[in-house]
């Protein structure tokens, strides 16, 4: 706890923490204004898809709303719409909520749930580089926040809570490979993002809701070991610190742009 301490973490008021100290904010934004080749960041994500255009001052994020079942065409439609709107790029970085390999769709259940709008095996990469005319690097978005988040020491597990459940890890601050993790079943679930995934935890009791994210996390912590876990997405706000048990001096909440700076990190380790 000390040494999270002296790295920046602090307990903000109410019980609240904040997760990053004031000069580590600033370093990591300082990190973002140095940038000097145009990178473009793509977040596509089940309800909305989000772009900015980093190396150019302050980062300025566009977004398009979206609305699940959304294929291929519409996506790489919305964010042409969006790069076009923020300006030229050398290279775009796509972060994508779902397993790729090589710059293919595996699956995209969050975006097609009854998988009949052709993502299996669909190449995203060459699809946006045609349509961009740049060069195009896709990854799963929980990995690209993994490299966000991570502090580069020891085994990191960042774990993304949104309309489903994404995972990434790092040793030392390099990407590792990893099972999708998402998909172990729990309880009565068959996945863990069915068991505390947004549609779930829409019909929820919030406690009931919490208690299930931290069987997720001690699930998770299990079968990967990590010395610290970082959760990020628009859910892990929700999450109650008091209810993490022995978790609690190893799991914390990331709260600044940790998709865009894993984007850098993506394309320059």
């Amino acid at each position: 706890m000390d040494a999270l301490h002296r790295s920046g973490w602090r307990f903000g008021p109410g019980g609240g923490w904040l997760p990053f100290g004031p000069e580590v904010r600033q370093a990591r934004l300082a990190t973002l204004r140095s940038m000097t080749a145009l990178l473009a960041a793509v977040d596509i994500g089940a309800t909305s898809i989000k772009a900015t255009l980093l190396g150019d001052g302050s980062p300025r994020v566009r977004s398009r709303r979206t609305q699940p079942p959304v294929g291929p065409d519409e996506v790489i439609e919305k964010v042409c719409d969006l790069l076009s709107a923020l300006g030229p790029a050398s290279r775009v970085v796509v972060g994508f909520p779902g397993p790729l390999e090589g710059g293919q769709v595996r699956s995209a259940c969050n975006l097609d749930p009854e998988g009949l709008l052709g993502w299996s095996g669909f190449d995203l990469e060459a699809g946006l580089t045609e349509h961009l005319g740049c060069e195009v690097a896709c990854a799963n978005d929980a990995d690209l926040a993994a490299l966000g988040a991570a502090h580069g020491k020891g085994l990191e597990l960042t774990v993304t809570l949104g309309t489903g459940v994404g995972t990434g890890i790092t040793l030392d601050g390099t990407l590792e490979e990893h099972r999708e993790l998402s998909d172990l079943p729990i309880a009565s679930a068959p996945s863990l993002d069915a068991y505390v995934g947004e549609p779930t935890r829409k019909l929820l009791e919030p406690e009931v809701w919490d208690q299930r994210v931290v069987e997720v996390l001690e699930l998770l912590d299990t079968e990967v070991r990590p010395d610290q876990i970082w959760l990020a997405g628009g859910n892990a706000r929700r999450v109650t610190r008091s209810r993490l048990g022995r978790l609690e001096e190893k799991v914390w909440v990331v709260s600044t742009p940790v998709g865009l700076l894993g984007a850098q990190r993506f394309v320059s380790p």
